[in-house]
């Protein structure tokens, strides 16, 4: 039986999960609203968005934070920014983990850079990481300024990403030829 995950318990995304339940597939199905999590996993059915269909036991809703980020990724790798953006916004909304808050902060930094929305991307990471994770927020920060133009902040940023991130870490390689590739930062 393979594991696949549908990322949307609207109408469609409730249609294709018992298409694929049917196939003989388990079917984690992400939705937003505790609600509908409840409705598919208690009585067998989407009662807002497919009722009166019945949901095999195969199918099996969530509204996993962590699953809601795969669903974010997903969706910005291919090119939903909208959906992506939306998605993300409900994780730092949600979540209570401080781990999870920064990863989607992260990510949607990267999405508003794709819009070229460079203040809201900063904005996203005006906040106090994790200790763990303030390597990568520096390095979105030199990315973000990189594609402003202003060199010389980026080069600030990507050495404090260097600074800030774990001497074994073969990122630090990765955040070196940034560094090097602004040359003497005007």
């Amino acid at each position: 039986m393979t594991k696949i995950a549908v990322f949307s318990a609207g109408s469609w995304g409730t249609a294709f999960s018992l298409v694929l339940a049917d196939a003989g597939n388990d079917v984690s199905l992400w939705a937003r609203r505790e609600a509908v999590v409840e409705a598919v996993n208690e009585r067998r059915e989407n009662t807002d968005y497919l009722p009166g269909i019945e949901l095999p036991a195969t199918v099996v809703a969530t509204n996993d934070t962590e699953k809601a980020l795969a669903a974010a990724r997903a969706s910005f790798d291919t090119g939903d920014l909208a959906a992506a953006k939306s998605r993300l916004l409900w994780v730092l909304g949600k979540t209570k983990e401080d781990e999870v808050r920064d990863i989607a902060r992260l990510r949607l930094a990267a999405v508003f850079l794709d819009e070229k929305n460079y203040a809201e991307a900063l904005k996203q990471l005006e906040a106090n990481p994790v200790e763990s994770m303030a390597g990568l927020f520096a390095d979105m920060k030199g990315y973000i300024l990189s594609a402003q133009g202003k060199r010389a902040e980026a080069r600030s940023a990507y050495q404090l990403a260097l600074d800030r991130s774990d001497a074994g870490s073969p990122y630090r390689g990765i955040i070196q030829i940034k560094l090097d590739a602004l040359g003497d930062a005007k």
